[in-house]
């Protein structure tokens, strides 16, 4: 699994091959990480001195009902569980071991992708869908068993806290 990765940490196909972007889906919330979400359009983070988080009354502000998403997020910059956005295969590698974030499958590794590449192999460019397929799904596919072998640790130590 690391071998891979350590032996190919040099390697400048393997380097561009985990810029990937996967969709992925934060299973917590995640403070300070709304600029993860291009689609929310956020403001900048900026600090302004002397200006309270909370209301005059000390306490804290609740989002209005008709408020949108991208008012939310750009007022407390904070990543609702639920969001799906995109990063770079190599920046997802330990949340995903850590069941920070849940992944899905790039389109181009998808079932009607694998299904168009079974009926008919020469007529699909897989350059053009990723210019690094071959070496992102292998990436890809050592990250899933990475966290499948996490999750299967983590859920047999919750059993018998004896084990792992």
């Amino acid at each position: 699994g690391h071998f891979i990765m350590t032996s190919l940490y040099y390697d400048i196909d393997a380097i561009l091959a985990e810029e990937e972007l996967i969709p992925v889906t934060n299973l917590l919330d995640f403070q300070y990480l709304a600029h993860l979400d291009r689609d929310a359009g956020h403001q900048p983070l900026t600090v302004t001195p002397n200006k309270p988080s909370n209301d005059d009354t000390g306490r804290i502000r609740e989002s209005a009902p008709n408020e949108t998403r991208k008012e939310r997020l750009s007022q407390n910059r904070s990543l609702p569980e639920g969001t799906k956005f995109k990063m770079p295969l190599w920046a997802i590698d330990k949340w995903s071991e850590l069941s920070f974030v849940r992944l899905t499958l790039p389109r181009h590794f998808g079932r009607r992708a694998r299904e168009r590449l079974e009926a008919d192999p020469a007529a699909v460019d897989l350059r053009r869908k990723s210019e690094r397929f071959f070496m992102s799904g292998i990436f890809l596919v050592d990250l899933i068993k990475r966290c499948v072998n996490a999750s299967n640790k983590s859920s047999t130590s919750r059993r018998n806290p004896r084990a792992g």
